[in-house]
């Protein structure tokens, strides 16, 4: 992974901008904030087309944090066609294969966690 973009608005886009001054972005759509010391890019709107509100409220939570929808990011990278991004577009659609039964995981699933792992030593 060569960095991590965030979306944001309102009040995160406020805690985004003590972070630093605001640019605009390479694309020249909106403004980003570069985090100082970790490879982030905050942003505060996706390209043209893509409505910054609909990719948040629609985003998938884990674990509390908010991810965009992977539909979204398969079409986003489809259609803006830059060649480092067709290493993604295979590992999307491979993963969809994988969901839909169609193919294999490339690895095979997990085990449960052991008792080392977990952080107990199984003593009775």
């Amino acid at each position: 992974m060569g960095d991590l973009d965030v979306l944001a608005r309102g009040e995160a886009w406020q805690r985004a901008l003590r972070l630093g001054a605001p640019e605009p972005t390479i694309s020249g759509y909106g403004l980003r904030v570069v985090h100082p010391t970790a490879s982030i890019e905050i942003v505060d709107r996706w390209t043209p087309g893509w409505s910054t509100d609909r990719l948040i409220d629609d985003a998938d939570v884990i674990d509390g944090v908010p991810f965009m929808r992977l539909g979204d990011i398969l079409r986003w990278k489809i259609a803006a066609a830059r060649p480092k991004d067709h290493a993604d577009i295979t590992a999307i659609r491979h993963l969809y294969r994988v969901w839909t039964g169609e193919v294999e995981p490339l690895f095979p699933p997990a085990s449960e966690p052991s008792d080392a792992w977990r952080g107990t030593r199984g003593n009775a």
